[in-house]
C-alpha cells in the first residue's frame, strides 16, 4: 500500500502506530501475526561503525546472527560491497539510506511486513530503482509493504493507494 498526502497529513504517524512506536488515540491495531519491520525518516546508521559493523549491530538487535558472508552478500545487493570496511560517516546520504535499507534483508522472511516512511529519500535514480526491485521481490515472495512517499513509486499494478488529507482521521470498523 502506498500512502500519499501532503506534509502533516499523518503518513508518518500512521506508520509509527502500525509499528507499535505510538499508540492510536482510540482503537487498537492488529497485524495478524505478521512481524513488522519499520524504516523511518532517518537511516539509523551509526557513523563510527563500518558498514559491516552497522549491519551486524542491527542484526543482533533483531536476534539475527549473520555470518560475515551474509553481511557481504547484503552489501553486494545494495551496491555497497566495496565500502564494507569504511566508516559509515564517509558515505553520501544516498549510500547511508541504502545501508539503512539493508536491514530489511537481514533475517528476512517471506511473511514480513515492511513499514517504510519515505524510503526513497536521498536515493539517486539507480538507488530508487534498486529499492523498487527490492520491494517487488519482497511482495512476490509473500511479504507486505506499507510505504509513504512523495516520489513516484513504480511497483506495478498490484499496488494499492491510500491518500491522506490534512486533518484526516483514519477509523476502521471493528
Amino acid at each position: 500500500i502506498l500512502v500519499t498526502g501532503p506534509n502533516g497529513s499523518g503518513k508518518s504517524t500512521l506508520l509509527r502506530i502500525l509499528a507499535g512506536l505510538m499508540q492510536p488515540d482510540v482503537g487498537e491495531v492488529y497485524l495478524e501475526g505478521r512481524s513488522p519491520r519499520y524504516f523511518g525518516h532517518l537511516p539509523g546508521v551509526k557513523n563510527d561503525l563500518t558498514l559491516q559493523e552497522n549491519l551486524r549491530f542491527s542484526a543482533n538487535l533483531m536476534g539475527v546472527r549473520p555470518t560475515t558472508k551474509d553481511l557481504s552478500e547484503v552489501l553486494e545487493v545494495a551496491g555497497l560491497a566495496s565500502f564494507a570496511h569504511r566508516l559509515a560517516r564517509t558515505l553520501s546520504k544516498g549510500q547511508q539510506q541504502r545501508l539503512g535499507l539493508c536491514r530489511l534483508l537481514l533475517g528476512n522472511t517471506s511473511g514480513d511486513t515492511w513499514l517504510l516512511d519515505e524510503p526513497h529519500n536521498a536515493l539517486d535514480q539507480s538507488g530508487q530503482a534498486w529499492l523498487d526491485r527490492l520491494l517487488v521481490d519482497h511482495l512476490r515472495g509473500g511479504g507486505v509493504a506499507l510505504l509513504s512517499s512523495h516520489q513516484t513509486v513504480n511497483l506495478g499494478p498490484s499496488i494499492e493507494h491510500l491518500r491522506l488529507e490534512l486533518d484526516t482521521r483514519v477509523s476502521l470498523a471493528t
